[in-house]
């Protein structure tokens, strides 16, 4: 059985609970590794660049929500 989530977080707490592995961003995982909830499992392994996607939850956005958006696609 596969489980696929689209948010970090949900995929790293399914692993503390024991429903398999997932790929987190390390330093995400740093206090659950050094608390022993999680171990490193891929040491070797990099898995490239981390996909940002800014949405808007409502049809008009705050001015902070929309500065945000502005701001991840300056980044780009």
């Amino acid at each position: 059985v596969a489980l696929r989530v689209n948010n970090g977080f949900v995929a790293k707490e399914l692993a503390v609970r024991g429903l398999g592995a997932a790929l987190v961003i390390a330093s995400a995982a740093a206090d659950d590794i050094a608390a022993g909830r999680l171990a490193r499992v891929a040491r070797r392994e990099t898995f490239g660049y981390v996909a940002v996607r800014a949405v808007y939850r409502d049809p008009m956005p705050s001015p902070a929500a929309r500065a945000f958006v502005e701001l991840v696609r300056a980044v780009r």
